[in-house]
């Protein structure tokens, strides 16, 4: 199986980029603002990374020009030069959760045609 697109970005507690692989979309397209301007939801769960071990958010879906899709996110505290920082992997996931919203749809509808149809048949007996 291939492995999902995936960019891994070190930033300051600040929120600006320090390293970026730019493997989804440019870093230097964010300029001298903070990743936080463009992803806010990172900064709103900044306080929820415990220590070392990395926090999971999957199925984040963003309307970010820089970064439109559904991904995975994967944050966690590291220290660069003895400097607290924040590593975040985004793993691409569009195609797969796409697919997944698709066929639960299609089960969807396809449980309320056999609920109609047992209706119709109770009345039509």
């Amino acid at each position: 199986m291939l492995s999902n697109p995936t960019q891994i970005i070190i930033f300051n507690k600040a929120g600006y980029i320090v390293e970026s692989s730019d493997t989804l979309f440019k870093a230097k397209e964010i300029g001298n603002e903070s990743i936080y301007q463009h992803f806010p939801l990172i900064e709103s769960i900044f306080d929820a990374i415990p220590g070392k071990d990395p926090k999971i958010f999957p199925r984040v879906e963003t309307k970010s020009i820089l970064l439109p899709g559904v991904y995975d996110f994967h944050i966690k505290n590291i220290l660069r030069d003895n400097i607290a920082m924040i590593e975040w992997k985004i793993e691409d996931r569009t195609h797969e959760y796409d697919f997944r919203r698709v066929e639960q749809q299609n089960r969807q509808e396809r449980i309320i045609a056999k609920q109609r149809q047992d209706i119709r048949n109770v009345f039509e007996k």
